[in-house]
């Protein structure tokens, strides 16, 4: 275009490290690009102001509280007299999901699933001016109609960037994509499909370097399991863990830090051995990991396709313990059909497991878009449940929001 793209990345507390690698991604691909960050919604009503001549591309990212946490903030601004000069485009695990909602508030363009390489063909037509229509991945309004070129490319996690280097705009690594558990309630299989795509050592230790160079000594990654790193099935790879701790380890000297199976990433119970600690230990700073559990009843679990079962989760944490690491272990409330018997089962699981010395953090199912149980209805948590997990929340052994969850979910 002959006045340039100017491209805004709407950013929310959820959505930071998506935004930084779209960002990341365009600023390697365009030389010229102008990218600004903007916190709050207030700049699309100051849109009209605009007098640069350029083209603006509103990009948006969401999760699904995320997503309705603004809705009616976002449909409000939406409806305002906005200048033709500005294009919204939406991404992420609920625009992915609920394509035709997105588009129904106002938004121009959805892309559904994977955005660095569609970020990339979309921002070349406008900057070509060649069409858009047949960008693969991208969902639209034709003649009052939905068109949907179904799902954008999934990607070589090593051809694009993990962070926006160039506005030193950084956050963890991503090392892994994907995941082959695929759990009934999670969105990560339906986003990048049931299977794992992993970032080469040699990649992610470039990466770190920047960091280093920037004074960034403390190394985090996201992951969906962390001890799945390099394995393509069930089995960790521990040469392949140890073979980037130890790489990192290099990088960053001894002064500084390598976070590995705490947020935003865990570890299933069932790749937590005396093995895999051992070799951890030499390697990482952080002395507790976070544990995926989700209920105390193995009905539940094999419901949905966990992969595990409780007497696993109560070896890991006895093995956590032992090796002087904290387990911080994640149970859901309000699995559908869970029964009375089965919460009953889960309040044993969490006072056994405190007992051990773990602290348990405590979520409310919400049926997410696109996950197997999106259309699902939650179970009511039991009275006792209940007064069970608010007294142990009260004396700092359980923690999270559940609360929170359980609101946003009855009104989803």
């Amino acid at each position: 275009m002959k006045n340039g793209i100017k491209i805004i990345l709407f950013e929310t507390k959820n959505n930071q490290n998506s935004l930084n690698v779209i960002a990341g991604v365009l600023n390697e691909k365009f030389a010229n690009i102008d990218i600004a960050y903007a916190k709050n919604l207030d700049f699309v009503t100051r849109l009209n102001d605009n007098q640069d001549g350029k083209l603006h591309l509103i990009f948006l990212s969401f999760t699904t509280p995320g997503f309705y946490e603004i809705k009616q903030k976002l449909v409000s601004l939406l409806r305002t007299n906005v200048s033709k000069q500005y294009i919204f485009l939406a991404g992420g695990a609920h625009p992915t999901a609920r394509p035709e909602e997105i588009l129904g508030i106002g938004v121009n363009y959805v892309c559904r699933g994977e955005g660095e390489r569609f970020i990339c063909d979309f921002i070349d037509s406008l900057a070509n001016l060649t069409d858009q229509k047949n960008i693969k991945g991208l969902v639209f309004l034709e003649n009052n109609k939905i068109r949907d070129n179904g799902y954008a490319d999934q990607v070589n996690l090593d051809d694009y960037p993990p962070f926006n280097t160039k506005q030193r705009r950084f956050n963890p690594i991503e090392i892994t994509r994907g995941c082959i558990y695929a759990c009934s309630f999670c969105q990560t299989p339906f986003m990048f499909k049931a299977k794992f795509r992993h970032r080469s050592v040699d990649n992610i230790c470039y990466y770190v370097e920047i960091l280093n160079k920037n004074g960034l000594r403390d190394i985090r990654f996201i992951t969906p399991s962390a001890l799945s790193y390099g394995s393509f099935g069930k089995e960790p790879n521990l040469d392949k863990v140890e073979e980037l701790l130890s790489r990192v380890r290099k990088i960053i000297g001894k002064d500084g830090r390598i976070f590995f199976g705490t947020f935003p990433s865990e570890v299933r119970p069932e790749h937590i051995t005396p093995s895999s600690l051992a070799m951890l230990k030499r390697y990482i700073s952080n002395n507790n990991f976070v544990i995926g559990a989700q209920s105390g009843s193995d009905e539940i679990l094999k419901r949905c396709h966990r992969g595990h079962d409780v007497e696993t989760i109560i070896r890991a944490v006895r093995y956590c313990r032992e090796y002087g690491f904290v387990p911080n272990v994640d149970f859901i409330f309000g699995f559908p059909d869970e029964t009375e018997e089965d919460q009953e089962k889960t309040i044993k699981l969490i006072e056994n497991l405190i007992n051990y010395g773990a602290r348990i953090h405590a979520h409310y199912l919400i049926p997410l878009p696109g996950s197997a149980w999106a259309n699902k209805k939650p179970t009511a948590i039991s009275a006792r449940l209940r007064n069970t997990i608010e007294k142990l929340t009260s004396s700092g052994l359980v923690y999270g929001v559940w609360k929170n969850q359980e609101e946003f979910a009855q009104k989803l």
